[in-house]
């Protein structure tokens, strides 16, 4: 069985697995910032906050915001 790697779009050969999990659809998880909504500080908003993100793009928002202080 081959998978597609979502950034390098290469094959990704599954050989001996015994179960597959699907996950499909995405949803932003956005109840934190909605509840800073009033806040008058500096607030970065990141990862699933955001909108739906893989865990790859979570980090790097991350990391990009972690920088930007």
């Amino acid at each position: 069985m081959y998978f597609q790697h979502l950034a390098s779009h290469r094959p990704v050969a599954c050989e001996k697995a015994e179960t597959l999990v699907f996950a499909s659809g995405y949803r932003p998880l956005a109840g934190l910032r909605d509840e800073l909504a009033g806040f008058n500080g500096e607030m970065n908003v990141v990862g699933d906050c955001r909108g739906p993100r893989i865990a790859e793009e979570a980090v790097y928002e991350g990391l990009m915001a972690r920088l930007a202080i």
